[in-house]
């Protein structure tokens, strides 16, 4: 399988950003909040694009 160097990088300093906070998910959310209302940019919020509604899944 195909490795591409850019990829793992990105894969790298995620690793080591979570293991900054002990693999505390929450506290790794919090910090990137806190890093982009920090950073001044404007950041796109979307709204969730449903593909199906809850009902309308069959139960098998």
């Amino acid at each position: 399988m195909y490795e591409d160097p850019i990829v793992e990088e990105l894969r790298a300093i995620r690793r080591e950003h979570v293991k900054k906070f002990n693999c505390d998910h929450q506290a790794v959310f919090d910090d990137l909040k806190k890093q982009e209302v920090k950073s001044e940019r404007a950041f796109i919020q979307r709204d969730i694009k449903r593909v199906s509604e809850p009902g309308d899944v069959e139960a098998a």
